[in-house]
């Protein structure tokens, strides 16, 4: 398919001048006159021209039927599906030991010199179920005479082209020999180069899949190397002698169709703006329905497509030719050497063209061409990725300085900064931790925070964790970002206390809690406070009750112990939740468990919170101190609960293990906490007393 490979290889044709042309012997009427040639100045000589020709595959027919048919050129089988070309050779004296240098022939033949077989391809035949057919390039060595009488018989019932469309060469027989085989390690060369230039490629990609580029390059490259093994001296049946012929045929249809495809996908991958994305549709859609047309039928017929796919290409690559000079007026980088590759390609296609055509006397330098190309390819991405390599050096170095930067700042802060795994244990903590709690960072990574927090007396270490746990429950299932107020357990055994802000960030395949601690805001007027009256309404949301508890029993600093302070401001929170959540909201017991266990709780609160039943409720909550006592006074909205069976279930398992305090439990532990716990008759409304046991400061 050599016309499909000149089109992919350059559509645009330079007319060169100032070339010489040597004429040469051209056959004529069945007869080359060769007696004037000169071997030795002259290693190889076409046998071009009008070969006598005759139907059929009987050597011996009638003259009548004999007809010229110019050398090379093909034949359609819907005209002669079968024939024999004739030829009379006259060699001057004593030539020494001559070959023939035998392309590939459409697409059967044998070959006779005086009536001796020197070669057959294929198996020739008149009727098509008999013939088989193949493609084999091949130097087969002549009699020694100097007169030849060469007869070619060939059909050709599966292909568009048949008969000789190639060159025959004769000279020599090992000079055609070594000629062949240079052209053969080439090809080879070629092949390998394209090959190992295609995988290296797909390599690249397979590192670095956000760029299409090197894959799109890496397709065409090996797409090349087929059309290469399809063509030129066939290496395909060199190195698979048994493929089948319809295979290769199918094999160098589709590298042809596919390339431009795969092309314009390369092209577009560098330059997106000036290849439009609509001509690159066109392009796609073109190539796969050609290729499908190819997979499904036989050569037979998709071979006459060839014209259609030819002028496809041309215009293709005219399309392409005009945006790589869009490229390169527009200064995008690589364009310039993108155009001088296109160029060394376009000339030795231009050369290649020229010398078929008996204008120019050359040697074929497509290959070359090519592989300048596609080496001027492989160099311009390799260019491309050098520059990739370089940035990515240059922002992990900006990155380094950035987070030298950012660990000075962590470390020089006064706020604990830390991070957490899933499970709560401590990834990283910056030296601020050693000035507040007295640990260096080395000691708390790897361990639970709950570990650390402050256990004054028995109980409160677990009140205190299962308040963190819940936390950290809400943060794994919904909230983004939480804030609580803790005490924490210092080197020394004392209470510190901390408002502690998490925030969840994800990860490619993790999560991590990024974490800062201050210390927590003193009103320094509360412990002067004699008496105090406060009333609230408030809202159904659960971070409003947290930040009334600490408001509320912020006037009890140096009322009560440390200890029984923050399980007073517990009672009070556990107090204003079981009011939103089973007073305002009207959650179950029973509903609560379900959602706790499905981790669906978040979004249980949030449809009761907007439901139009509920919404408008309200919490509101009294608040007495005086020098003997502190009262809270908490009543919701709801239809209340049976507080008698409660609160006598709650005495009866006041003993029983804290595994459920922060649901079901709350009771017990305020019960514990304060003197006097009493509800009304309905049980929506709470009083909670208890007695100072230390006077207001004078």
């Amino acid at each position: 398919m050599n016309d499909g490979r000149n089109w992919i290889l350059g559509a645009c044709l330079l007319i060169l001048s100032g070339c010489v042309h040597n004429p040469e012997s051209k056959a004529n009427d069945g007869v080359l006159d060769l007696r004037a040639w000169q071997p030795d100045q002259e290693p190889r000589v076409s046998l071009d021209g009008e070969w006598r020709f005759r139907s059929g595959l009987d050597r011996g027919a009638a003259g009548d039927e004999l007809q010229t048919m110019p050398v090379p050129s093909f034949i359609d089988p819907g005209n002669h599906s079968a024939g024999v070309y004739s030829l009379d050779i006259e060699l001057p004296e004593n030539p020494g030991p001559l070959g023939l240098a035998l392309p590939r022939i459409g697409t059967a033949y044998r070959l006779y010199v005086n009536d001796l077989l020197v070669s057959q391809v294929g198996e020739p035949a008149i009727r098509s179920q008999e013939s088989v057919p193949q493609y084999r390039t091949r130097v087969v060595p002549l009699p020694g005479a100097v007169r030849l009488h060469l007869d070619l018989e060939f059909s050709n019932h599966e292909h568009r082209k048949g008969g000789i469309w190639n060159h025959i060469w004769i000279g020599p027989l090992n000079e055609l020999q070594v000629w062949r085989d240079s052209r053969v390690a080439f090809e080879i060369f070629l092949v390998g180069a394209l090959t190992i230039m295609g995988l290296y490629h797909l390599g690249l990609w397979l590192l670095r899949r956000n760029e299409g580029s090197p894959l799109y390059f890496a397709i065409v490259t090996l797409l090349i190397a087929v059309l290469t093994l399809a063509n030129g001296q066939h290496l395909l049946t060199l190195f698979w002698p048994t493929i089948p012929w319809e295979m290769g045929v199918k094999l160098d249809f589709l590298s042809v169709i596919l390339t431009p495809l795969f092309f314009g996908m390369y092209m577009r991958a560098l330059y997106p703006e000036e290849l439009h994305r609509s001509a690159l549709r066109i392009v796609q859609a073109f190539a796969l329905v050609l290729a499908i047309g190819v997979l499904l039928f036989t050569a037979r017929y998709y071979t006459y497509w060839l014209p259609y796919i030819e002028i496809a290409i041309a215009g293709a690559s005219l399309y392409f030719i005009y945006v790589i000079a869009r490229s390169l007026l527009h200064g995008r980088d690589g364009a310039l050497i993108f155009l001088l590759g296109l160029l060394a390609l376009v000339l030795t296609v231009a050369n290649d063209i020229l010398d078929e055509l008996g204008l120019i006397d050359s040697v074929p330098l497509v290959g070359a061409g090519l592989f300048a190309f596609l080496f001027s390819q492989s160099f311009l991405l390799s260019r491309r990725f050098a520059h990739a390599f370089k940035t990515s050096e240059r922002l992990a170095s900006e990155l380094a300085d950035s987070e030298k930067k950012y660990r000075r700042l962590v470390e020089g802060s006064n706020e604990i900064i830390f991070s957490l795994n899933h499970e709560g244990r401590f990834v990283t903590i910056n030296r601020a931790v050693l000035e507040r709690l007295g640990y260096r960072p080395a000691e708390l990574q790897g361990r639970p925070l709950a570990e650390f927090l402050y256990d004054g007396e028995e109980g409160r270490s677990f009140l205190s964790r299962e308040l963190f746990s819940q936390k950290l429950e809400e943060l794994r299932t919904g909230n983004r970002a939480i804030e609580f107020r803790a005490e924490f357990r210092t080197r020394y055994d004392q209470s510190y206390e901390l408002d502690v802000h998490l925030e969840k960030v994800e990860l490619e395949d993790s999560q991590l809690i990024l974490g800062r601690a201050t210390s927590a805001p003193e009103d320094r007027l509360a412990g002067f406070c004699e008496s105090d009256h406060q009333t609230y309404a408030i809202n159904n949301n659960i971070v409003t009750a947290d930040l009334l508890s600490r408001r509320i029993t912020a006037n009890l600093v140096g009322r009560l112990p440390a200890d029984e302070l923050t399980g007073v401001r517990f009672g009070v929170r556990e107090m204003l939740v079981n009011a939103i959540e089973h007073g305002n909201l009207a959650i179950s017991f029973e509903e609560k468990s379900a959602a706790t266990e499905k981790g669906e709780l978040p979004q249980l609160l949030l449809s009761r919170q907007r439901d139009a039943r509920y919404r408008n409720r309200r919490v509101r909550v009294e608040h007495r101190i005086d020098d003997r006592m502190v009262e809270f006074v908490i009543a919701d909205e709801g239809a209340g609960f049976d507080h008698a069976g409660m609160l006598a279930r709650a005495r009866e398992t006041e003993a029983d293990s804290h595994s459920d305090l922060l649901h079901g439990r709350g009771i017990r532990m305020t019960l514990r906490l304060f003197d006097e716990v009493e509800y009304n008759k309905t049980g929506n409304r709470v009083r909670l007393r208890k007695t100072l046991k230390m006077p207001a400061p004078r």
